[in-house]
């Protein structure tokens, strides 16, 4: 999982490059080898010679188990998807993440068609459908099967587009796929086969609605995707691992802990973060801003930046990325401020082990929390101290922060309700270069995959910080 040729037992995972989403992936791969640990024991015992210690050749015996058919009925929304409704977006349908993949070498669609209707049938959280009730209420069922799967895959011919035109080209039907799902009816994913020509790589889109994903599922589906068409081109039969703990397990598990003694236990801690936020000093005070309103902007660092950032930093400090990338944000904006205390929101990978018998590291949903941190700096120029300081407050976070989202959503009269929330979110999503393999037949690419939401929504933070590693 690491890309990594030689790596000793007493190597620390973190000093080399891993981190918590990395640790999941390592966790499901470890698994289907026959060697069971928890995303837990990774960080308690982060060696190979700690792991060794502790992990076990066989499953213990869950209480709970993985349901391996295919799941129906009624989901309940897990924290997110609350968060998600309670936005009273004008067009639910379209918030989205999308893929946009180079194709290496020629691929047969009818194959790759089939591919697809694998992964919905295999991946439950891929057929989960949201009914409306009265005015503002959603429910979520997941469907027994996809009878919206006529509309899977489309192949578009842009074989005649000339160079200059094809990015145009593939943004402008790309624009169009990404308005098109459909949380009610489905489909809600689909994908389209760019054929570029013969002198060209075709391209291939993947969009799915953002309620049923995030980043680690993308990684699981990605590498699902590449082994169930290389089963079907072989003409082999489509065995995929087995599957872990679905999501709609996972919400009845959370709805179970919102009740208990351990999260009550953090009620105190996240009402004094609230009491804390403050917003981003403005200009204008403007009623509400939309979309359309906004510019993003891209910068990477040089592959040697990186290098040091993922591999000698954590060496000399003991840190894990976010601590770095934190205390780089809270030194960036303190210039700019005049004081260096930065209220934020940060978002997590959600899937964190707070319940016994529940594993997730195959599971494909949407798992995301997003909670309020406080960040203050006494001494900005000592950059050690500030590192210190910034890992400290990191680590307080009870459970890294998912207990945010549980408690205001999921806890009977619900304890935690800010209306005040930071005006700046930050998201760090990982590393992508392990997740397609090199003699695969797909590699990630730059180009744009289309709006992910509809422009005229309004936006729930000013400024929205996104960083990932992609090709060193």
């Amino acid at each position: 999982v690491l890309k990594i040729e030689k790596i000793g037992i007493h190597d620390n995972f973190f000093k080399i490059g891993g981190d918590s989403i990395i640790s999941i992936q390592l966790v499901a791969k470890a698994r289907q080898a026959g060697v069971h640990l928890n995303v837990k024991d990774i960080f308690t015992y982060p060696t190979i010679a700690g792991l060794s210690s502790i992990a076990k050749t066989q499953e213990t015996l869950l209480t709970l188990k993985p349901d391996q058919s295919s799941v129906s009925g009624e989901v309940i929304f897990t924290p997110i998807q609350s968060w998600f409704f309670e936005q009273d977006f004008k067009n639910v349908h379209h918030f989205n993440q999308a893929m946009m993949l180079k194709i290496k070498e020629s691929i047969d669609p009818t194959l790759l068609k089939h591919a697809f209707e694998q992964l919905v049938s295999h991946h439950d959280a891929l057929r989960l459908r949201y009914h409306k009730e009265g005015a503002h209420s959603w429910k979520q069922s997941c469907e027994k099967e996809d009878l919206s799967s006529a509309n899977l895959l489309t192949v578009v011919d842009l074989s005649q587009t000339s160079e200059s035109h094809l990015a145009s080209r593939i943004e402008e039907e790309a624009a169009l796929i990404q308005g098109s799902l459909n949380i009610q009816t489905g489909p809600i994913i689909k994908a389209v086969l760019f054929n570029c020509g013969p002198n060209r790589q075709d391209r291939l889109l993947i969009v799915i609605h953002h309620l049923v994903v995030d980043g680690v599922s993308w990684r699981i589906l990605l590498e699902d995707l590449e082994r169930v068409y290389g089963q079907l081109t072989q003409r082999e039969d489509i065995n995929l691992p087995p599957k872990t703990h679905s999501y709609q397990q996972w919400s009845q598990a959370l709805r179970e802990y919102a009740s208990s003694e351990e999260i009550a236990k953090e009620v105190s801690y996240w009402q004094n973060i609230e009491q804390s936020i403050e917003s981003l000093p403005v200009e204008l005070h403007q009623k509400s801003s939309d979309r359309s309103s906004f510019s993003s902007l891209s910068l990477s660092l040089t592959q040697k930046e990186n290098s040091d950032l993922l591999y000698q930093v954590p060496k000399a400090y003991r840190t894990q990325i976010n601590d770095i990338l934190l205390t780089a944000l809270v030194l960036a904006i303190g210039d700019w401020k005049g004081s260096y205390d930065l209220s934020l929101s940060l978002e997590g990978h959600g899937r964190e082990d707070i319940i016994k018998d529940i594993d997730l590291s195959r599971t494909v949903g949407w798992f995301t929390s997003i909670f309020p941190v406080h960040l203050k700096l006494e001494n900005p120029n000592d950059l050690g101290e500030s590192i210190k300081t910034i890992k400290e407050t990191l680590r307080q976070i009870p459970h890294k922060g998912i207990g945010y989202g549980i408690l205001s959503y999921l806890t009977p009269n619900a304890p935690l309700k800010s209306l005040n929330h930071p005006s700046l979110s930050f998201n760090y999503l990982g590393q992508w270069d392990n997740t397609l393999e090199q003699k695969g037949i797909f590699e990630f690419t730059d180009e744009s995959t289309g709006p992910a939401a509809a422009s005229g929504e309004k936006a729930t933070y000013l400024l929205n910080i996104n960083s990932e590693v992609r090709q060193g």
